[in-house]
């Protein structure tokens, strides 16, 4: 499946390279180019950060006992800073094929040009992973970066929402002015440009350089362990004593284990700061339409719910072993079932996914958006029903690719890569039964049909969560031996995410 996605974007760049050999593109590639490196500049930046999967890096505090220069470690990081992005890289080697066919007496423009600028997005990368790390795991701080970065994200629409075009269009203006490194870079690919655009690029390049380097040497620096000492004191979240009031209620060790991993999640940084993007991101992308007057879809509420579960889904369905680590054999141990263990993660988890619902919920309340009594419960019944055949996938997932997760790494995956390129295709089809509901609902217009419709998803959901269950603990105890070596292997010398 990966060599199919790599394939996929590879035949991307290739009609890349065909549209720019073509004579008519020279009317435009002049002007366009530019523009369009500073979004490939953001995607290149941004997109691991958004989708939460940084690509490989070094672990920097096992490879500080062997003799490797500061240097050699650098070059090595940045070199790994193409496997953040590779598509992109294969893009832009499309693009600078395509130029420089089409243009052969002066080829070494677009080639020259967009491999500087590929070598610029890489130093960059290499600063901007290093200290967003280091932001992260300040427990404060990392809030408040997720914060900022949401209204960041939702700041183009809500100048669009306000008529703001005149502002927009003066700052894509300025984002093509000749000195910033896209407009350098795009100029001399597409065969213009001069000597001071060379110099432009040169002089960014060696800027961030300096940036990576510095960056780079912060995080050698760093005392680690003295961090999670200080954030390990700390009390979590309030929401503990709801674990708490669970486990009261429940017999144990059923309820000593629904408690454990309630507070194990509330401790999770990275479980936190996807729980405040899931009630804050989603519905920044409506909230122009409450600036507007305009009137919002009935399902919005689901929707935004659903996304947040999505967004949960790597931390509480699709590897619910990995932060156990090598503590899981002590379930192979202990005289309790491991359908019991796996029911105590679910329900644990469900319970953080109802908290979220909630808090969608309430911020669509705050906001004045619309939320009636009906939008409400479809906020909850829809996406709740989705929730059990994640779970079911979940705890498949979890026991056929188990992977060890650091507790205190905010970003990357908490799955193989291997489950994450197949919940492409399988989310679509796990969502299927709760989105055939909402068709009936449009074709149909009866709201009968689609509470039943939603009754008939949420039982073929339920059958299929029972079914997950006992065919989750048979793989695992069949497989013990295999998912126990798994997880008791370390990370290594590099971070894949």
């Amino acid at each position: 499946m990966l060599s199919g996605w790599y394939a996929a974007w590879g035949a991307l760049a290739t009609g890349v390279a065909f549209l720019l050999t073509q004579p008519e593109s020279r009317l435009w590639v002049g002007r366009f180019l530019p523009l369009a490196l500073f979004f490939v500049f953001l995607y290149w930046q941004l997109a691991p950060l958004v989708l939460a999967s940084q690509g490989a890096s070094l672990d920097l505090r096992r490879l500080l006992p062997f003799p490797i220069s500061t240097g050699r470690l650098f070059a090595m990081e940045t070199a790994l800073r193409l496997s953040a992005c590779g598509e992109i890289v294969l893009v832009t080697a499309g693009a600078a094929a395509g130029l420089g066919f089409y243009r052969p007496a002066v080829a070494y423009k677009p080639v020259g040009s967009l491999a500087l600028f590929a070598i610029f997005n890489l130093l960059v990368g290499v600063g901007l992973r290093r200290q967003m790390e280091r932001w992260l795991a300040r427990r404060r701080l990392r809030e408040l970066v997720v914060l900022l970065a949401v209204l960041a994200a939702a700041l183009p629409q809500l100048l669009l929402a306000v008529g703001a075009l005149a502002q927009l269009q003066s700052a894509v203006d300025w984002l093509q002015a000749p000195w910033w490194p896209w407009s350098a870079a795009g100029r001399l690919a597409a065969g213009g440009g001069s000597g001071i655009q060379w110099l432009a690029l040169f002089f960014w390049t060696a800027l961030a350089g300096g940036y990576g380097w510095w960056q780079f040497t912060c995080s050698l620096q760093l005392s680690a362990p003295a961090a999670r000492v200080e954030s390990s004191m700390r009390s979590p979240f309030k929401l503990s004593s709801v674990g708490q009031l669970l486990s009261g209620r429940l017999k144990d060790p059923f309820g000593a284990l629904v408690e454990k991993e309630f507070r194990s999640y509330l401790r999770s940084p990275r479980f936190r700061l996807l729980f405040i993007m899931g009630f804050s991101f989603g519905i920044l992308i409506f909230l122009p339409m409450l600036i507007r007057g305009g009137s919002a879809a009935p399902y919005q509420p689901a929707l935004v719910c659903a996304y947040a579960l999505l967004l949960l889904g790597d931390v509480l369905f699709w590897n619910i072993f990995g932060a156990d680590r090598s503590a899981i054999q002590l379930y192979f141990l202990a005289p309790v079932s491991l359908r019991t263990v796996i029911a105590a993660k679910n329900l644990a988890a469900a319970v953080l996914v109802l908290l979220e619902f909630t808090g969608v919920v309430a911020v669509y309340s705050l906001l004045r958006l619309p939320a009636g009594a009906g939008r409400i419960l479809e906020a909850y019944l829809g996406p709740g029903i989705l929730s059990l055949y994640m779970f079911a996938a979940g705890n498949l997932t979890s026991v056929v690719r188990p992977v060890p997760v650091s507790p205190e790494r905010t970003t990357g995956s908490a799955s193989s890569a291997l489950v994450r390129i197949l919940l492409i295709l399988l989310v679509p089809l796990l969502a299927a039964p709760v989105v055939l509901a909402y068709v009936v609902r449009i074709v149909s217009g009866s709201r009968m049909s689609f509470y039943l419709m939603l009754g008939m998803a949420a039982l073929g959901g339920v059958l299929f969560y029972w079914f997950s269950l006992g065919a989750a603990a048979q793989k695992a105890e069949k497989d013990r031996e295999r998912m126990v070596g798994l997880m008791q292997a370390g990370p290594g010398l590099l971070h894949a995410s």
